[in-house]
């Protein structure tokens, strides 16, 4: 079976590689020096590399030990460290629900890369640098849409005076398309 880090050129099925990175992130200067400085240690050994480090240290032996910048700014962190150095990332999680807020992070990329981007990939684009199947991008996207325009009429509802005008209103925003 194979095992692919499609957009770093990576099979772990095949491959010997390396995870590497501090324990805990402890500041943004911090993760893109090491990054950066492991890249290269392994660019020259030949090692393909995965950075690792954890946005929530949660097993601390001391309550008072730091823990990390948590989840919203250490997946921000890690996105940065993939994006400026150019290396897979990977994070530990400690709760399920921590599984949710680092997968809707993956969902907003994938939105980002196709409804957002001046250059609009193909479905078959997204799958092989996602690392996924064509069907997994288009349910994904037909996912997020669907969350995205229920959070917008959300707002909306609570910005008009009466039922009648969020309908008026409702139609014709979702009439309307982005250019």
């Amino acid at each position: 079976m194979r095992y692919l880090i499609c957009d770093f050129g990576l099979d772990l099925g095949r491959d010997l590689f390396l995870i590497a990175g501090p324990c805990v992130i402890e500041s943004r200067e911090h993760v893109l020096f090491m990054a950066s400085e492991l890249k290269k240690i392994t660019l020259a050994a030949g090692i393909p590399f995965v950075f690792k480090a954890s946005y929530d240290k949660a097993n601390r032996t001391s309550i008072k030990s730091f823990r990390g910048p948590g989840i919203r700014e250490g997946l921000d962190l890690l996105r940065e460290v993939r994006e400026k150095v150019g290396v897979p990332i990977l994070s530990d999680v400690h709760e399920p629900a921590q599984c949710e807020a680092a997968g809707k992070v993956r969902h907003y990329e994938l939105l980002e890369r196709y409804d957002l981007a001046d250059e609009r990939p193909t479905y078959a684009e997204l799958a092989k640098s996602f690392g996924i199947s064509l069907t997994d991008v288009t349910n994904r996207l037909s996912r997020i849409r669907r969350q995205l325009r229920g959070a917008v009429l959300d707002v909306l509802r609570e910005l008009t005076a009466s039922e009648e005008e969020f309908r008026e209103e409702a139609r014709a925003l979702l009439r309307e398309r982005a250019p």
